[in-house]
């Protein structure tokens, strides 16, 4: 007669998988609180890599008549300012969304200037340098006035 013993507990692979399923339960709620925590942090640090990302991105191609000095200027002002302030999360969303689609493909002057706009607009009391210097001494003139 064939007599089975009866095994007691869990098999090997059972307890395996409970543990690696309780190690990643632990790292994701890890992962939540800390995000939870350092929120503001993380925040201001995507803000600065897509403004860092656009500084990288005017150095490999820049736009023509661009002052990238300024511009650079600007940013780097912006991100200190940035990292120092308290976040208004509301006008934060706003400025990070227009950040991303403006530097989402080329970069052309009326989108850098768009950009310093969005800089302004999220810190209103920024000094900003005119990174287009003379673009108002060369705007056309309206067709619609009588020259002498």
């Amino acid at each position: 007669m064939n007599q089975t013993a009866e095994k007691k507990g869990m098999s090997k692979g059972c307890l395996v998988g409970l543990i690696v399923g309780g190690v990643l339960l632990v790292i994701v709620i890890l992962g939540v609180a800390l995000t939870c925590v350092y929120k503001d942090d993380l925040l201001k640090m995507a803000a600065g890599e897509q403004i860092g990302q656009v500084k990288r991105t005017l150095v490999q191609d820049p736009v023509p008549g661009m002052d990238t000095v300024a511009f650079n200027a600007a940013a780097d002002s912006f991100i200190i300012r940035m990292q120092h302030d308290s976040l208004d999360y509301d006008a934060y969303a706003l400025f990070f969304k227009r950040i991303r689609e403006l530097s989402a493909d080329t970069l052309d002057s009326t989108k850098v200037v768009e950009i310093v706009e969005a800089m302004q607009e999220y810190f209103p009391d920024l000094e900003v340098p005119e990174v287009f210097p003379g673009a108002e001494e060369s705007a056309p003139m309206d067709e619609t006035e009588v020259t002498e």
